[in-house]
């Protein structure tokens, strides 16, 4: 009896974790596919660092966040004004207020004075480094949460940078 009751519990929590799980991958799929998107510029990373493998080590220009983190907590949320090529620039402090036409309201975390928005590094198709050189945007899609999800990079013209998956699979 104890070895099915053991059995039971070992099966119960598996469960749970798998429903957690899906869960929160249904919860990341919902924002790439019905969040805002909004473009963060990059700034400039140290060439030797920029590419290291398969991925692209990214820093954000200060122009979305503000320009002192003094007082700010270390965690938070910051409301962020859209240009016509849905740029995201520090607007103001979150203060729980009705977001204006053009708003969006993005969670951040202060880590050595610099704001994380969630993504530090793009991962791309091995053989495509050459496509994501050229990167001058990060481009996300945010809930009405503030959930931030990378998804693609885009170049100065802000579209979206498409590697030559031909040239890749060489």
């Amino acid at each position: 009896m104890f070895k099915r009751l053991r059995t039971a519990v070992v099966l119960a929590a598996l469960a749970v974790s798998l429903y957690q799980f899906n869960t929160g991958i249904t919860a990341v799929n919902r924002v790439k596919l019905d969040g805002q998107t909004m473009l963060l510029q990059l700034r400039p990373v140290d060439p030797r660092a920029l590419m290291l493998g398969d991925y692209m080590t990214l820093g954000y220009d200060s122009a979305a966040f503000p320009k002192s983190s003094k007082g700010l907590p270390a965690q938070g949320t910051v409301i962020l004004k859209l240009d016509d090529n849905n740029v995201g620039t520090f607007a103001r402090r979150d203060d729980s207020a009705a977001l204006a036409d053009g708003e969006v309201r993005v969670k951040y975390a202060l880590k050595r004075g610099e704001a994380n928005f969630g993504s530090a590094r793009f991962y791309f198709q091995e053989g495509t480094a050459k496509t994501y050189e050229v990167a001058r945007y990060g481009v996300f899609k945010v809930s009405n949460a503030g959930h931030m999800i990378l998804v693609d990079m885009a170049g100065e013209d802000f579209k979206i940078l498409v590697p030559d998956t031909n040239t890749a699979a060489k």
